[in-house]
């Protein structure tokens, strides 16, 4: 049986395991946040970038013709 069933396990059982396993999560949350803020941990920022290749094909017509533009 592996970390992760015991501690499921142990969350089933007892209340006071779900509160210490949730302060210890708030707890690792708070640390992160502080090494960021401190530039410890580079902050990732999405970026969106926006690009894009279009390709149209349009019907053979009159207006598209160069038949027409003569001297």
């Amino acid at each position: 049986m592996g970390a992760t069933e015991i501690l499921a396990r142990l969350r089933e059982e007892s209340s006071s395991v779900v509160q210490v396993l949730d302060l210890y999560k708030e707890t690792v949350r708070i640390y992160q946040d502080a090494l960021t803020a401190m530039g410890r941990i580079p902050r990732i920022i999405s970026e969106s970038r926006n690009s894009a290749e279009v390709t149209v094909s349009l019907p053979p017509s009159r207006s598209f013709s160069t038949d027409e533009w003569g001297p």
